[in-house]
C-alpha cells in the first residue's frame, strides 16, 4: 500500500518537475531538495527500495 502511495506521489513530482523546468528553464541542483534527490526517490520507487542514502550508512546496525 505505500509503495504505491510513493509511485503516485513521485507521478506527481515528475509533473512538478516539468512544468518547473517549463517555466523557470532549468533544474534545481540542491541536493535533497532539488534533482538529485528526486532521482534517488523516483530509483527506490521504480525498485521497491526504501533506503535513504545517508540514513542507512550512518545508522546501520
Amino acid at each position: 500500500m505505500w509503495l504505491e502511495r510513493a509511485r503516485a506521489f513521485a507521478m506527481h513530482g515528475i509533473a512538478q518537475t516539468e512544468a518547473d523546468f517549463a517555466t523557470y528553464g532549468q533544474l534545481r541542483y540542491s541536493l535533497w531538495t532539488g534533482d538529485p534527490g528526486f532521482a534517488i526517490y523516483l530509483w527506490d520507487c521504480i525498485h521497491g527500495g526504501d533506503r535513504f542514502p545517508t540514513l542507512d550508512v550512518f545508522f546501520a546496525g
